[in-house]
């Protein structure tokens, strides 16, 4: 495919993640040669979306939001092509994967898998990146804060609650035995035990599962990791934290650009992903990226591109006895700290930048 002109149509989302996304990658497609443009698609304006479309006559459209008229595709309706760079579940997207038209990219391979198999063949992987220019003062500079955590808090306790009064004992089975798979097996997703259990995309409350399943596994993994760090001086930035973990000094949610500066003044960030079995998430470049120590889930993607001993530290659900150790030998030795920073911010900053993923992205234009 010949492209010329891009144009990045931003979604509005609750810390504006999506917003700096685009404008860092559409930097790194400039620098590709690409003509590129940024437009805001609120809410409720899809018609005035569609109508910047054809103003600009881009050669394709693209976004990192889920941007559609009237529930279909933008790329059917304006019937030219469109990359929808999914940043969460491809199951949440499906609308999104018809051909000729739509073109989808992936965070975790295993949704790269997923679409394929359900024919949408106009899929790639293609993970978070950071920003090239990003730069901090000093690993050892000052850095008031030891931990830090960003993210809207989950209630699990009533996510059980619902499941024992609506669902039926062989669903609430279901979800308990599938949560605790997922949070235990390093290998194991939502997606992958459904299936095993014979429930498939085509099976009546498929999708109502796997949402349960979604919301409940991300809320307990973050949950259960915090609470194993009340020894240590812990700041969130998040809604609905200060009932569950008391100990920890919490704040409002801030935008993204705003957690940049948090993390360039952290000595750890904490970055809990567990629905992401063979995928990243920003977190770990930007906080790489920053000069901070990164604590993630160890998962097939981060033990593919970084050394989990020399690069960042992982953590095991259920093996959170483990923690204390770690975090201890980074926050009291600065050399430690430095030398694990300094390694894992060489392998972010060469292969996991905007620019490394225009290229990719120049390459897959070229082959459709």
């Amino acid at each position: 495919m010949k492209v010329s002109k891009i144009l990045f149509l931003v979604g509005n989302n609750p810390y504006q993640t999506t917003f700096f996304f685009a404008e860092d990658f559409s930097k790194a497609l400039r620098k590709q040669g690409f003509v590129v443009d940024l437009v805001q698609c609120n809410e409720g304006k899809e018609q005035k979306i569609l109508a910047e479309v054809l103003r600009y006559k881009p050669d394709l459209t693209c976004s990192f939001s889920d941007i559609t008229i009237d529930g279909v595709s933008i790329g059917e309706v304006w019937k030219n092509p469109h990359f929808t760079f999914l940043l969460d579940p491809a199951l949440y997207f499906l609308h999104q994967a018809k051909p000729p038209y739509c073109f989808m990219t992936t965070v975790d391979k295993e949704d790269e898998r997923f679409l394929q198999s359900v024919g949408c063949q106009n899929v790639w992987h293609l993970p978070h990146a950071v920003p090239k220019d990003l730069f901090y003062d000093s690993i050892l500079q000052e850095r008031p804060y030891d931990l830090v955590f960003f993210g809207t808090a989950i209630n699990c306790d009533t996510i059980e609650a619902n499941w024992r009064k609506n669902f039926l004992k062989r669903e609430r089975d279901l979800l308990f035995e599938i949560s605790h798979r997922v949070l235990t097996e390093e290998n194991s997703s939502i997606l992958q035990c459904l299936i095993e259990k014979e429930w498939s995309p085509e099976t009546p409350d498929f999708y109502q599962l796997y949402a349960e399943l979604d919301q409940y596994i991300r809320g307990k993994d973050r949950l259960e990791l915090l609470r194993h760090l009340k020894k240590f001086s812990l700041h969130i930035w998040g809604d609905g934290w200060d009932q569950l973990v008391p100990w920890a000094i919490c704040h409002p949610p801030i935008p993204f650009n705003k957690t940049i500066d948090i993390m360039k003044r952290a000595k750890i960030v904490l970055n809990s992903h567990p629905r992401l079995k063979h995928g990243s998430h920003e977190r770990i470049f930007y906080g790489l990226a920053c000069g901070a120590c990164v604590l993630t889930p160890k998962n097939t993607f981060v033990q593919t591109h970084f050394d989990i001993r020399r690069d960042l530290m992982t953590y095991s659900y259920g093996q959170f006895d483990q923690l204390e150790k770690k975090i201890k030998v980074i926050l009291n030795f600065s050399k430690t700290r430095e030398t694990m920073v300094l390694s894992g911010r060489e392998k972010a900053m060469h292969k996991h930048t905007w620019e490394t993923r225009a290229d990719t992205f120049a390459t897959i234009i070229d082959t459709i």
